[in-house]
């Protein structure tokens, strides 16, 4: 077969879905020596993938929106493929002649209504309905995600199915001299969160708490580093005054050794997102021998298992309380410990490229 993949989430920095996207290619090409793989993006990259097998560039316009450009490219394009698989859930608009794949992470802007407005919220659905229908097979990553997805639309509850991502540790040959001297400044003790900032992660009542947890003697001494993106202004505001205080240390992007780093000297890691079709950052930490405190809702609880401190997002003392259980108790974090590090290994990218290259032979 001739197998194209949307990579374009791997050319910038990689958050979930690059994440998702580079594990499953790379996995995919060592274990499949029959199929001939195209990875198809716009941008120029040097990322290593490339090198590896064939790439396919289509031209980019600006203003004109990234899911109208991927549609028509694959509409129009002359490569003869077999099937195409994009990681993301409005990838096919268009009429094409390959089989279709898609991968879903979650439905977030269709639960959340609050967070985005209602004719945003009537394009999307309108785009998914139509995406969905031309998809041969849907992936889901969660079965969350995929419960959520059957009550929205029943109707393609045959095409749907669960492949879980993968978890590896973050390391590489490459060190960013820059954030190597960032991180070589930051000292124990301190919480970590890894995410974009903004409502959705549940940025305030966390902060909320880390305040409540730092005005407290104990911890007085403690401190909240902050890895990921800010996306809401009034959260990033905060964040930013909290870090002209000395209480936040906020960093954008890291490269995989300055991560890793921070996983293996935090205290904890606090991620009491509101919504998660998957969640990387607490099976990271696991395999850090870092602690997680995290959100009992969406898929979160499927995801840690009984490996983590699971709190009620919306409850501020909740937080609170498991901040200081998994600091002060010993017995329980060491247990915690214990625990995600046997939950990780559930967790391969090799199993969800076999999965996911069963998806591929199963269309023909």
């Amino acid at each position: 077969m001739k197998i194209g993949i949307i990579t374009d989430a791997i050319d910038y920095q990689p958050t979930g879905i690059g994440v998702y996207t580079e594990n499953l290619v790379r996995n995919l090409l060592k274990i499949d020596k029959k199929n001939e793989y195209i990875l198809i993006h716009h941008r120029a990259s040097s990322h290593p993938l490339y090198k590896k097998t064939k790439e396919l560039r289509y031209p980019f316009i600006p203003k004109i929106p990234k899911m109208l450009q991927d549609s028509l490219f694959l509409s129009l394009t002359k490569e003869k493929f077999d099937l195409v698989h994009k990681p993301n859930p409005t990838g096919f608009l268009f009429p094409v002649k390959f089989k279709k794949v898609l991968t879903i992470f979650d439905l977030n802007v269709l639960s959340l209504t609050n967070l985005s407005s209602q004719i945003f919220q009537y394009l999307y659905k309108k785009a998914l309905s139509r995406s969905f229908l031309q998809a041969d097979e849907i992936i889901s990553t969660s079965e969350f995600t995929k419960n959520e997805f059957i009550k929205i639309y029943p109707e393609y509850n045959k095409k749907i199915s669960v492949i879980y991502g993968g978890i590896k540790k973050r390391q590489s040959s490459y060190y960013n001299l820059e954030t190597k001297f960032l991180i070589d400044k930051i000292k124990k003790p301190y919480l970590l969160f890894v995410g974009t900032i903004c409502q959705r992660k549940n940025i305030q009542r966390m902060l909320d708490a880390f305040e409540q947890i730092k005005s407290k003697k104990e911890f007085d001494n403690f401190s909240l580093v902050m890895v990921g993106q800010g996306e809401t202004k009034t959260l990033v505001d905060r964040v930013q005054r909290l870090e002209k205080e000395g209480k936040v240390i906020w960093t954008k992007y890291l490269d995989d050794n300055s991560l890793a780093s921070l996983y293996k000297n935090a205290s904890l890691l606090l991620y009491p997102s509101l919504y998660e079709g998957f969640g990387f950052p607490p099976l990271e930490a696991m395999t850090y021998k870092c602690p997680v405190v995290s959100s009992n809702c969406s898929s979160i609880p499927e995801i840690v298992g009984k490996a983590g401190f699971l709190i009620n997002p919306h409850n501020v003392a909740e937080i609170v309380n498991a901040i200081e259980k998994t600091i002060k108790d010993k017995l329980l974090r060491g247990k915690m410990i214990k625990d995600g590090l046997k939950q990780v290994k559930k967790f391969s990218w090799e199993k969800c490229a076999l999965e996911t290259l069963h998806v591929y032979q199963k269309q023909f």
